[in-house]
């Protein structure tokens, strides 16, 4: 049995897999994302022996949503800044033995889409997680497997003197336009009671543009794709960018953007494809 965890900003997921399918997901569970790095531990450790019950383990998966480093502990605060500089992996060896794995959310979602949505006949992607941050991986595919670049489009600069970001005090980067909980921040309202009709997703799209424009630029990958709770609950999001990109074409050739053809949580799906199911990990 196969175990992957998505750490979302503002949710939890826990499920098995069997492997060799990811598809056949056997169980989950979904709670609220502790915003403590201990409360975090302590809910997840509970949740992994219950979800397992009884049946034997063979290595854990975890989709991360921040940035990490190569060993795979937070290096930047975003959206759970008590998490910095804690190890995952140390912190549930001590009660799980099998091999864990840990990635950042984007790369993890980027992985599933290559392999089973829209990058699986591609050999360039990128993808996008525009929810509670905006995150972001881009994926090339070679003879020797996946090779993945973690990107943080959050933290470029996107309007300088503009706003500012909840954590820091930096004006200007593109998380505090289009990320929801900035938006929710800046509305004074959770966002699911703002209509579709209202102006701050000219806002969103705007910035959202310009963010994609600036990546398509320096990758060039075939396709992009999207997940995340904002851009999933407002799809209308994806038609405004795809045609407001096209103001660009005389330089750049816009590639088809796309909403994840990996419907039940790209995350947790490419968590579960961590470690040696795939060809090749960075």
């Amino acid at each position: 049995m196969y175990v992957a965890v998505d750490i979302g900003g503002s949710k939890t997921t826990v499920a098995t897999f069997s492997q060799p399918d990811p598809a056949k997901k056997l169980s989950s569970a979904t709670y609220a994302t502790p915003k403590k790095y201990a409360a975090a531990l302590d809910q997840l450790q509970p949740a992994i022996t219950a979800i397992v019950k009884d049946q034997p383990l063979t290595q854990i998966g975890i989709s991360l949503a921040l940035k990490l480093s190569s060993s795979g502990i937070p290096v930047l605060k975003a959206n759970l800044p008590d998490y910095l500089g804690h190890d995952f992996k140390t912190d549930l060896a001590a009660h799980f033995s099998v091999p864990i794995f840990i990635k950042n959310d984007a790369v993890c979602a980027a992985t599933a889409e290559m392999t089973y949505g829209l990058g699986r006949d591609k050999t360039s992607l990128l993808h996008l997680i525009i929810g509670t941050g905006l995150g972001g991986a881009y994926l090339r595919r070679d003879e020797a497997g996946f090779y993945d670049v973690p990107l943080e489009p959050e933290w470029t600069i996107i309007h300088p003197g503009g706003m500012s970001h909840t954590h820091y005090q930096i004006k200007g980067l593109t998380a505090a336009y289009v990320s929801s909980l900035q938006l929710e921040a800046q509305l004074n309202q959770p966002l699911s009671t703002v209509p579709d009709d209202h102006r701050i997703w000219d806002q969103v799209t705007h910035y959202l543009t310009m963010a994609i424009y600036n990546l398509i630029v320096f990758l060039a990958p075939e396709v992009v794709s999207c997940s995340g709770g904002l851009i999933e609950n407002r799809p209308f999001l994806i038609d405004r960018v795809s045609q407001s990109l096209t103001q660009y074409q005389e330089l750049v050739t816009p590639p088809p953007l796309a909403l994840s053809q990996v419907k039940d949580n790209p995350c947790l799906v490419g968590a579960f494809l961590l470690g040696p199911k795939t060809a090749r990990q960075s």
